[in-house]
């Protein structure tokens, strides 16, 4: 299957006394599922959540290289891997051998028993060999110059202390119920925010409205939580795309678009 675009960057400004300053850069790479978000903060330090899929003759790791290059990042600083899934861990021994990763940062162990599960844990573990690991529990910073970077859920837990800013209860997700508990790595995924001026940011492994995985959930309609991060989710119903990215020459000029102010080679989005 042919992609739509490898990957949409959006630059952002804190406020118009930014202007003179460099801008924060999100790069959201199309990894044809699971998910990886390159943020390149003003400072030149780079995060990136997930790396998609692994195998597919290094697909997704060289998605995120070619985002990264225009970043013009060159190592990344911090990989936050938001749970221990194929589809969002799978790809981190390959792009650790396309790119330098300084500090791994994750909820933990792996729960998952599974053949299969334990598998992919150890290629992970043995990509990340001897380089900096944090685990991080809700409330933990990562320390990247020049964004705000918060730990709000890690491995079935979340926040017991309001953000700065966050508040009310969340309308979006009301008459949500709770599922069962979900003993996957669902449930214990690392989420974080990322706030640079006024742009707050979720990213985390599930869409706790959609999904409904416990931990996760309480982010959005937990009362305990109620006056503290509500505001973070706003989806009810299945995610759907825009109709134009159904529409074959909508597509296409897309690619084209793309592919000329990338300056990307003809394959590249492929």
């Amino acid at each position: 299957m042919r992609t739509l675009c490898a990957f949409l960057g959006l630059t952002f400004l804190a406020s118009s006394l930014a202007a003179a300053e460099k801008p924060l850069q999100i790069f959201f790479v199309d990894v044809e599922g699971g998910q990886a978000t390159l943020f390149v903060s003003p400072s030149g330090q780079s995060l990136l959540v997930d790396t998609g899929w692994g195998y597919n003759a290094f697909r997704d790791a060289n998605r995120i290289v070619a985002a990264a290059k225009l970043g013009r990042v060159k190592k990344i600083d911090y990989l936050v891997l938001t749970h221990f899934h194929t589809d969002h861990i799978g790809g981190v021994p390959q792009l650790a051998q396309k790119m330098q990763i300084g500090t791994f940062v994750d909820h933990g162990e792996n729960r998952e028993t599974s053949k299969a599960a334990q598998s992919l844990y150890s290629e992970y573990k043995t990509a990340m060999g001897s380089a900096n690991h944090i685990v991080a529990k809700p409330g933990d910073k990562i320390p990247i110059k020049g964004l705000d970077v918060t730990a709000v859920s890690s491995d079935g837990n979340v926040l017991s202390q309001p953000l700065p800013g966050a508040g009310a209860a969340n309308p979006y997700c009301s008459g949500v119920q709770e599922k069962a508990t979900d003993p996957s790595e669902n449930a214990r995924s690392l989420g974080i925010v990322v706030e640079f001026g006024k742009l707050r940011m979720l990213r985390e492994g599930r869409d706790a409205c959609i999904v409904g995985y416990g931990p996760i959930l309480k982010l959005a309609v937990g009362p305990e939580l109620e006056g503290r991060t509500g505001l973070y989710f706003n989806r009810l119903t299945e995610a759907r795309a825009n109709p134009q990215a159904y529409d074959a020459a909508a597509r296409a000029k897309l690619r084209e678009v793309s592919l000329r102010l990338t300056k990307l080679p003809d394959d590249a989005l492929t």
